[in-house]
């Protein structure tokens, strides 16, 4: 493949909202995120700070300039000898932590009180490298399939994850290499922090959930897409009533792609196999009404079933026994209503 030429046309839209929980508290976003495209390759990294480490914020955005910078130095623009891309997304992560650690000395700060995860991906006509230290994930869709290229690491206890100032962070880095046979067949990247993974990862598969992505990666490609719009949908009750945590997330299209309506997914090599069934055709993701329709259907049906049950049974058994009847059975049939709602809504 002759290098140089630009053969997709990227666009990329990134957004970082500080979750309910933090509003709470009345402090910032722990997330940072930085990207750069030029020509037919483009850089990401994305970073969480710890919400236990008092300049983790401070951490996190070092961290994802460090890196970026680092790329662009001595990296894939440069394209240095005797260098791997992989070797290089190593040394990207190095120069990140370095710089974080120096970063805590200027501020006479311990160094886990700027502790935060990091995500790295280069997206190039050869394929996308990724790496991974800490929790997050990176999806691509290449060909006609998802693939999960870094995924959140399971720890020993829930929501243990490692980070970047850890002394074995580098131990638990991940770097993945993903070719391509066409530049056309990589179309569409997804990186985000933790706070998406339970609406953006099958858990407990370890897949990409087809439904999230189709619909966002199709009005990425459209000609209304915006970074104000996308953190308008990061702050839509969608998301708030998945996470309480900091969302980030960085979306890379390749404009001339047809909108994905992918089903077939494949999970990272070091994982299980899985697949999900194809999206139920899906709009926008922004300010949906078929999903408000939906909504009011299952919530009419409910009512209904509950007010006819409560009078059958109040006729039936007596005033006093349909009345203990009524609220038993009203409050099994709102349970249902309230899982079906969240399964299909």
């Amino acid at each position: 493949m002759e290098q140089g030429i630009a053969v997709v046309d990227w666009v990329c839209l990134a957004a970082s909202v500080e979750g309910s929980s933090h509003q709470s508290r009345g402090t910032d976003s722990n997330d940072a995120f930085a990207t750069v495209v030029a020509g037919s390759t483009a850089i990401i990294a994305v970073a969480d700070g710890a919400g236990s480490a008092a300049q983790s914020t401070i951490g996190a955005n070092v961290a994802v300039d460090a890196a970026v910078a680092a790329l662009q130095e001595h990296g894939f623009a440069s394209h240095e000898p005797n260098l791997t891309h992989e070797e290089h997304l190593r040394a990207a992560i190095l120069s990140a932590r370095a710089a974080v650690l120096a970063r805590a000395t200027e501020l006479e700060a311990d160094p886990r009180e700027l502790a935060c995860t990091l995500l790295l991906c280069v997206a190039t006509n050869e394929g996308i490298f990724a790496a991974q230290v800490g929790d997050g994930a990176i999806v691509a869709a290449v060909g006609n399939e998802y693939r999960l290229l870094c995924a959140p690491p399971r720890g020993e206890f829930l929501n243990e994850t490692i980070f970047l100032t850890s002394d074995e962070a580098l131990e638990y880095l991940v770097v993945t290499h993903t070719e391509v046979d066409s530049p056309r067949d990589l179309k569409h990247v997804a990186v985000f922090s933790d706070g998406l993974q339970t609406l953006a990862l099958d858990l407990a598969t370890d897949t990409p959930h087809s439904p999230f992505f189709n619909p966002l990666f199709g009005w990425v490609i459209g000609t209304d897409a915006s970074e104000s719009m996308l953190t308008d949908f990061l702050r839509s009750a969608r998301v708030r009533d998945k996470t309480d945590d900091d969302v980030t997330l960085v979306l890379l299209a390749d404009r001339n792609a047809k909108a994905p309506v992918l089903g077939k997914v494949s999970p990272s090599p070091a994982l299980g196999e899985g697949s999900l069934s194809p999206a139920r055709g899906e709009g926008s993701p922004i300010g949906s009404g078929a999903r408000a329709r939906r909504r009011a259907v299952f919530v009419t049906i409910g009512a209904a079933i509950f007010v006819n049950v409560g009078v059958i049974a109040a006729v039936v058994l007596g005033v006093s026994v349909g009345v203990i009847a009524t609220v038993a059975i009203g409050v099994l049939v709102g349970m249902a209503v309230w899982a079906s709602i969240r399964r299909y809504v």
